[in-house]
């Protein structure tokens, strides 16, 4: 059997060699491959950025209890007995909130809102009964009569009953809340709920009114778009700032895009990863693109300042990439490990969003 000369101690010189040395190797021969290498990275950016669109939002307080704390048991178990105890509520105000144009609105509303996908039920001054006494017993009666008189005597009797004032009437009987409960705790659904209630309220005869959505389910559906947005605004601010210092610094607009590159990248793929994995985003996990922004921008700084000085003396990119990633890889990737060793000790957190996080 013949060999090629040179082979065995070349075979044997690679496998004396250190992880660092290897490691400097493989990077210094990437540039015969930039094609290859650009098409790879352009594959996963896609690929990664396509599954960060399903990433989830999750702020429920249960997360941040173990699964056998009794503070969370007892929640749940009340949820299960008596419902959810999230209100979702749409409310109006109104001059004339007890004349007959008014209280038909009121029941229209009741109504159309009825309607909605997984809302259970609707409490309005339409729906509200109350009990009256009768030779044959205790009955239930519309709060609003079919014929309610005069609408400044509705409007003090109503606003005279300290169980309706405040609730589903204001202490001056200029607004009224309808009051809806929904069959289901999945928040995709409640979301869905409360774009179908606005989409509603922009329809005739609804149109042209003021209508205001309040509770803890609207809020949270405002917490979910105001987290995306403001993420999204975050990360394309902080990278318009890095690439005006780089820019500044290496006075390089090429250096400056690819240390930003990086770091958009990186975020980008560890989401996409965090998310494939059916992890959703907390407020601590919120701040995992801040830690991977710095960390790999720190990292890409040192190895496009050690390219810059090498390049000042040679012009062959594979020496170029082998010498200037020699020095400081070993620092770097350190320095990297480091960091996630540290930020992994929350791996043993009884809390649930710390415990994602590391």
């Amino acid at each position: 059997m013949s060999h090629r000369p040179g082979a065995l101690s070349q075979g044997s010189d690679e496998a004396s060699r250190g992880p660092v040395d290897r490691l400097t190797a493989f990077v210094s021969r990437l540039p015969r491959f930039r094609v290859r290498v650009l098409s790879g990275v352009l594959v996963v950016l896609i690929v990664s950025a396509a599954s960060l669109r399903h990433i989830d939002i999750e702020n429920r307080f249960e997360i941040w209890f173990s699964q056998d704390d009794p503070m969370r048991v007892n929640f749940l178990q009340f949820q299960e007995d008596f419902g959810t105890d999230e209100s979702l509520v749409l409310f109006y105000r109104s001059d004339s909130l007890f004349s007959p144009g008014e209280l038909r609105l009121n029941a229209e509303i009741t109504s159309a809102l009825a309607s909605v996908p997984h809302v259970r039920g609707v409490l309005s001054l339409s729906t509200l009964e109350i009990p009256r006494i009768s030779p044959l017993g205790i009955g239930f009666s519309p709060l609003v009569p079919p014929d309610p008189g005069p609408q400044e005597e509705l409007m003090a009797t109503l606003t005279g009953k300290d169980i309706l004032r405040d609730n589903v009437i204001s202490a001056d009987g200029s607004a009224t809340g309808v009051v809806l409960t929904l069959d289901t705790l999945d928040d995709d659904l409640r979301l869905a709920v409360v774009d179908s209630i606005r989409g509603l309220v922009d329809q005739p005869p609804f149109s042209g009114r003021d209508f205001y959505l309040a509770g803890n389910i609207p809020i949270r559906a405002e917490m979910y778009r105001v987290s995306s947005t403001e993420s999204g605004r975050f990360v394309a601010i902080c990278a318009l700032v890095m690439l005006a210092l780089l820019w500044a610094y290496f006075s390089s607009l090429t250096a400056a895009l690819a240390a930003v590159s990086v770091s958009i990248l990186t975020v980008v793929v560890t989401l996409g990863l965090f998310s494939a994995m059916g992890f959703a985003l907390n407020l601590v996990a919120g701040i995992i693109p801040l830690v991977l922004m710095v960390v790999s921008l720190s990292v890409s700084i040192h190895i496009i300042a050690g390219i810059d000085v090498v390049a000042a003396r040679t012009s062959g990119l594979e020496e170029i990439f082998k010498d200037a990633v020699r020095p400081i890889l070993k620092p770097c990737l350190f320095s990297a490990l480091t960091t996630g060793v540290a930020f992994s000790s929350f791996l043993f957190s009884g809390i649930g969003p710390l415990k994602v996080f590391g």
